[in-house]
C-alpha cells in the first residue's frame, strides 16, 4: 500500500494561509467574461479553455489586495467594508481632534499655574487656585 499523506505540515498550513486570503478576483474574472463574449463561449467554457478546472482553482491564481491599498478597492467584497474603513478614518479624525483640544485646554491651564491667572467678578472656579472676594472683584489666588 501507498504511504499516507500527511495531512497537518507547515507547507499544508502556508498553502491554506494563502488560499484563504483576500484575493483581488474582479479585474480577471470582467477580462475573462469580456473574452468569453468575444469567444462566442460561455464562461465556464472560457475557464477550461485558459487551464482552470474550476472557479477555486481560477481564484486561487488571482493576487491577493495590497496590504497598503485604498478602502475603495474593497468595494469588489461589499460596501460594507468600504464603510468600515472610512467609519475607522472617522473614528480617528474625531479622537485626533479631541486630543488636541484637551492638550490645548491641559497646556494653557498648567501655564496659568505658572503665571498666576486672576479673574474679575463672575466666572466659575478654573479647577485651580483659591477663590478671594476683594471688593467688587473676585480674583484667584494661585500657589506657587
Amino acid at each position: 500500500m501507498g504511504e499516507a499523506k500527511q495531512l497537518i505540515s507547515k507547507e499544508n498550513f502556508t498553502q491554506w494561509t494563502k488560499d484563504c486570503g483576500v484575493k483581488c478576483i474582479q479585474k480577471q474574472y470582467d477580462e475573462m467574461a469580456i473574452a468569453a463574449l468575444k469567444n462566442g463561449r460561455s464562461l465556464q467554457e472560457e475557464m477550461a479553455e485558459r487551464g482552470f478546472k474550476d472557479f477555486h482553482q481560477f481564484s486561487k491564481s488571482c493576487p491577493r489586495f495590497n496590504r497598503y491599498c485604498w478602502p475603495i478597492e474593497f468595494a469588489e467584497l461589499g460596501s460594507g467594508y468600504v464603510l468600515y474603513f472610512q467609519f475607522l478614518a472617522f473614528l480617528t479624525l474625531i479622537f485626533l481632534t479631541h486630543l488636541c483640544l484637551q492638550a490645548g485646554h491641559q497646556i494653557g491651564k498648567k501655564l496659568g499655574r505658572i503665571r498666576g491667572v486672576t479673574a474679575l467678578k463672575g466666572g466659575g472656579r478654573t479647577g485651580f487656585g483659591k477663590k478671594v472676594k476683594n471688593g467688587e472683584h473676585t480674583r484667584y489666588e494661585v500657589p506657587v
